[in-house]
């Protein structure tokens, strides 16, 4: 087991790195598999965009 009064200041680094990517991965899986349309794609939002810049 990792003792945490052991651990260098690199070794935190990375496991909390590692954390941070796995939740980001859960997270954008989680949005890509939902029933609705994913968040980042929604056409509404694009078409929205598009018309604020003409």
């Amino acid at each position: 087991m990792l003792d945490p009064e052991q651990l260098t200041f690199a070794q935190w680094f990375w496991i909390v790195f590692a954390m941070v990517l796995a939740v980001m991965f859960i997270c954008r899986c989680i949005d890509l598999n939902s029933p609705d349309e994913p968040i980042g794609f929604a056409p509404r939002e694009l078409a929205r965009a598009e018309t604020a810049w003409a």
